[in-house]
């Protein structure tokens, strides 16, 4: 091998910058997805969605900014690789210096990448898809009458989520965080623009980088770590130019590109051992490559190469620090400069790149997940007051200060605002609002009775609204009853515990004289069974018992062991304007009914549906004696 061919050969351990392909970044958000609260049925379910797996082609499919229908998680990797290819210049605005606060400075068009992804201290044209956006997009998929609409935000939200996290995985790539410019789209290494400083950073990862890497890193936002990043931009850094724990800063202090490498003009750090370095001989580097399942090094490659290390010391998880053994390498001119009494110089390679993936894969992964639970991260509800109406739960680990709101569905799915069912409260970090009432809606008939979609637009914690921006918004499905004026076709059961001897109801509405129950069974096809002193096993449709509170004995307690007791009834009955307290049911002449052990309150309702629709209902919600005023509803819908 002649010496140029040889130089060239060895050259192509030596770099020119770090960067991500593009099917990395699919790769990466992906994971980010699957490990964050996306990831699970709780959020989904939540916010209005279905309860399946974000990988479901079937269900939860929306369509992105082109017209593709995709999955939610094939969404987030759509953005996150469009954010790269949807025009030529757009790699200048994934820069970001976090010791300046500045962006790429070769490009003029550019500007700093927290900037450009959140837009939260200012907008630009031409950019659709970053962190305030999707805020709207949110808001419109949760609010929007039609449910086209809904839809078409639900795939603008995800997509653009994508679009976000691409910045916090380039963030994990130093180059991006030190000023090394370059331009990884064939486009600019074929045509020369931008330099085309085109990279074999971004092709390594894409071909050898280890999946295993991409976990061991948990989320950097969730319920049990939500302080140190309080607002979007942390994310990216935590202090203003000097320390910090984001991502930017991260990678900024302990890890170099070949173009901004030891010694770097503007970048004291990272330190390195200059004085112990490792010496390792090529061919066994090569080797240890090879077990990798990574390709062979350049034939006729010889010597050896001298490692430098540093420590990398994780302020935000100590636990997560460690020393990055191959932190840099010496260059193949050393030799030669030193002769010479010039400083040496160092150069990054297939061996360094390793070395950085086992700190910065998983960040990438953790910090875009944990900014997609920060997106998702409030928690809020409705439950019975203990006098009238209903109170609002914040749940969450923030102050919510703002607009709360019920929506609900008609058999058409267009979505509608809640009359009287607008409200400007401000609530506590796991506390309450005062107690709140709302009209039942009657006309659109609703799709669901007594459910709502309850949504928040406002101020969360460190995220305000600002001219242009909603700020924080949540949205939380809910079931309430606010026993509004028409009982006529609403039906309550307290049930007991089943058992061998069969299904036996027991129906009951007020009748005329003072505590005097109606007993009438429902079902044509169960008897009526009261089993009491006087009367045993009687058979009978209608029946009217005593007139006082033993009659109420004889439903709810006076069953037969091995059967399932009901107390069952209508608005004049047990629950029509009383509220559930302490455990128990009072009914309207303010008698007790307790639940007892074994028993459920279970809620019935009817539903009158238009021409065309048959009455559907899921399974029964059920409320037992160890919880309190969590009111729940059965869900009975028309379908066609």
């Amino acid at each position: 091998m002649n010496k140029r061919a040889f130089t060239l050969a060895l050259l192509l351990f030596f770099d020119a910058a770090y960067a991500y392909d593009i099917l990395t970044h699919r790769d990466l958000s992906a994971r980010a997805a699957a490990v964050s609260e996306l990831g699970g049925a709780n959020l989904l379910r939540k916010i209005g969605l279905q309860a399946r797996p974000i990988s479901d082609q079937a269900n939860n499919v929306f369509a992105n900014s082109q017209g593709v229908s995709m999955s939610i998680v094939e969404l987030i990797r759509f953005g996150a690789e469009f954010e790269d290819t949807r025009r030529l210049n757009q790699f200048a605005f994934h820069f970001f210096n976090p010791l300046t606060g500045a962006g790429l400075s070769t490009v003029l068009t550019s500007a700093p990448s927290p900037d450009w992804a959140l837009e939260d201290t200012k907008t630009f044209l031409n950019q659709p898809f970053s962190y305030r956006r999707a805020r709207g997009y949110f808001l419109d998929a949760l609010t929007l009458s039609a449910k086209s609409a809904r839809q078409e935000n639900w795939g603008m939200t995800f997509q653009t989520i994508g679009h976000v996290i691409h910045h916090l995985q380039d963030m994990a790539q130093p180059q991006h965080t030190r000023d090394d410019f370059h331009c990884d789209l064939g486009a600019c290494e074929a045509t020369g623009i931008y330099g085309g400083l085109a990279t074999s950073y971004e092709s390594w990862t894409r071909d050898n980088a280890r999946t295993s890497l991409f976990d061991g890193y948990a989320p950097v936002y969730s319920k049990d770590e939500s302080v140190a990043f309080s607002n979007p931009r942390k994310f990216w850094t935590t202090s203003a130019f000097v320390g910090g724990v984001g991502i930017a800063e991260f990678s900024n202090r302990y890890f170099v590109t070949a173009g901004k490498n030891i010694g770097a003009t503007g970048f004291a750090l990272p330190a390195v051992d200059r004085i112990t370095g490792d010496k390792r001989d090529i061919s066994l580097l090569c080797a240890e490559s090879a077990l990798k399942g990574q390709p062979p090094c350049p034939t006729g490659i010889r010597g050896a190469m001298t490692f430098f290390s540093n420590n990398v010391n994780d302020g935000f998880r100590p636990t997560e620090s460690g020393v990055n053994a191959r932190a840099t390498s010496s260059s193949i001119f050393d030799a030669d400069l030193k002769k010479k009494f010039f400083p040496p110089t160092y150069s990054v390679n297939r061996f360094t790149y390793d070395a950085a993936h086992e700190f910065l894969l998983k960040r990438a992964v953790g910090f875009s997940a944990g900014i997609i639970n920060y997106f998702f991260r409030a928690e809020i509800g409705l439950k019975k007051a203990a006098g009238e109406g209903f109170v609002i739960k914040n749940d969450s680990p923030e102050d919510m200060a703002g607009r709360f709101e019920l929506y609900y569905d008609d058999v058409n799915d267009n979505r509608y605002l809640v009359r009287n069912a607008s409200w400007t409260l401000t609530i506590p970090s796991g506390g309450t609002s005062a107690p709140v009432t709302f009209d039942a809606p009657l006309s659109p008939v609703p799709k669901r009775k007594h459910q709502y979609m309850l949504v928040f637009i406002g101020a969360m914690g460190e995220e305000m609204p600002q001219p242009g921006f909603v700020g924080a918004v949540a949205g939380s499905l809910v079931r309430a009853d606010p026993f509004p004026p028409a009982f006529s076709n609403w039906k309550y059961a307290l049930q007991g515990p089943s058992g061998s001897g069969g299904d036996i109801v027991c129906a009951a509405t007020l009748g005329s004289a003072v505590n005097q129950w109606n007993m009438k069974n429902t079902n044509p096809l169960i008897k009526l069974v009261l089993d009491t002193a006087s009367q045993s096993n009687q058979d009978a449709t209608s029946l009217s018992v005593g007139a006082s509170a033993s009659s109420i004995d004889i439903c709810e307690g006076g069953m037969h062991s091995s059967s399932r007791g009901v107390l069952y009834g209508s608005d004049a009955g047990l629950l029509g304007v009383k509220p559930m307290t302490n455990r128990q049911i009072l009914n309207v002449n303010g008698q007790v009914v307790a639940i007892g052990s074994g028993q459920q309150l279970i809620f019935y309702q009817t539903i009158d549906c238009p021409a065309g629709y048959r009455v559907t209902t899921e399974p029964f919600a059920v409320v037992t004696a160890a919880e309190v005023n969590e009111v729940l509803h059965p869900i009975i819908s028309c379908q066609p």
